[in-house]
């Protein structure tokens, strides 16, 4: 399983806050969320009867009462964090 660096998951989670994201959660009011470990990608289509043509990565967070699931774009969340290549820092073994 992918794990962050802590650095850059506190780094997300002070994002998060900045944000105002670190409300309750909208289905079931429930306040605690866990941040899942690693990125996501959601695709972007340029016709609906065509398969994708490029994606942008997102960080989940997950209610732990409901399940509720939420995801933030990583480019505008880190936008001071990522490089010029739209990559967020590594770890030691490459791992986000």
């Amino acid at each position: 399983m992918v794990q962050w660096p802590p650095d850059w998951q506190q780094k997300i989670i002070d994002a998060l806050t900045r944000a105002g994201a670190d409300r309750p959660c909208p289905r079931c009011g429930h306040e605690d969320f866990n941040l899942v470990d690693g990125y996501t990608s959601v695709p972007l289509q340029a016709k609906v009867a065509e398969g994708p043509t490029g994606s942008f990565p997102t960080v989940v967070t997950i209610c732990e009462r409901c399940g509720y699931v939420s995801q933030h774009a990583l480019s505008v969340l880190m936008a001071d964090e990522i490089d010029a290549a739209g990559n967020p820092p590594t770890g030691p073994n490459g791992s986000p």
